[in-house]
């Protein structure tokens, strides 16, 4: 009889149980439009994948039903029915480029960007006694680049060097006066020299005399 049916028993030799012996199956789409190769095609593809599971239980729950014997007595019944259970699952990303949130994110991202120096401007003031000085006034690092400047073009090693390397030195207004001055300075030092060295050899002659 109905009745007798044991749903924890097994319902062949050798299979699951009643209650065990659904199937589950999954189906799973992922759609995307977005395409590394070709960034402006946005075409909707997909991708699916189908997978199962046996032993399952898959009933929709209880359900009372009567039934009538031989002798018109009503027997109460609880069943559970047992289906083939589906379950679709959609996921994925779909979009498309704006240029009105581009610059939007943009925007914002220099803003952050700015606040950020601000705070930490405002942090070092208190914190760095000269912090200005360190961060605005850049004289030293100037100098010391016009002084290896001008003392590579005096003594040559500017033009040494396009020699060796074949790339030609581009001969600006500074660095043609910078190459004055330095010509300069070395002929008032070859006339002095020369001053010096005829001063000392008439020095020497009168004494001799």
């Amino acid at each position: 009889s109905l009745d007798a049916t044991n749903v924890d028993g097994s319902n062949r030799t050798a299979h699951p149980l009643y209650r065990l012996s659904g199937t589950h199956v999954r189906v799973a789409m992922t759609y995307n439009n977005m395409h590394a190769t070709d960034p402006f095609d946005y075409t909707v593809k997909t991708a699916g994948a189908i997978d199962y599971t046996q032993g399952v239980t898959t009933s929709l729950g209880p359900k009372m039903v009567y039934k009538a014997d031989a002798a018109g007595k009503l027997h109460k019944f609880q069943r559970y029915h047992y289906v083939l259970r589906v379950t679709l699952l959609a996921t994925g990303t779909l979009g498309k480029i704006d240029a009105f949130t581009l610059l939007t994110n943009l925007a914002v991202a220099v803003g952050l960007l700015g606040v950020a120096v601000t705070v930490v401007d405002t942090a070092c003031e208190f914190l760095v006694s000269n912090f200005d000085d360190m961060k605005y006034d850049n004289r030293n690092d100037w100098m010391t680049l016009e002084a290896l400047k001008t003392f590579a073009v005096e003594e040559g090693i500017l033009d040494r060097f396009s020699e060796e390397t074949g790339m030609a030195l581009l001969q600006t207004d500074v660095m043609k006066a910078i190459k004055a001055r330095a010509e300069a300075k070395r002929e008032a030092s070859d006339e002095v020299a020369m001053m010096k060295a005829s001063l000392g050899e008439g020095g020497g002659g009168g004494g001799d005399s």
